[in-house]
């Protein structure tokens, strides 16, 4: 379900939209596109929760719309 509303909530919300939840096992390697040092809001959460100790990702989920994903890893 998510999945398919994510191009409407790209549409609706562009940059100012972004998916959070869990890391889901290897194979979601194959659905997203890490973003490195990005510069953006959620980008420099991502990277203020990786000092605080949390494993975590932020991404672009390989779907239509492409939104960005931070997702923590466990």
């Amino acid at each position: 379900m998510i999945r398919s509303k994510a191009p409407v909530m790209m549409k609706n919300h562009g940059e100012n939209f972004c998916m959070v939840g869990p890391y889901l096992g290897k194979s979601i390697q194959a659905e997203i596109e890490v973003i490195e040092n990005a510069d953006d809001v959620f980008g420099i959460a991502a990277k203020n929760l990786r000092k605080k100790g949390y494993d975590v990702v932020y991404a672009e989920w390989l779907v239509t719309g492409k939104p960005r994903v931070c997702c923590s890893i466990r």
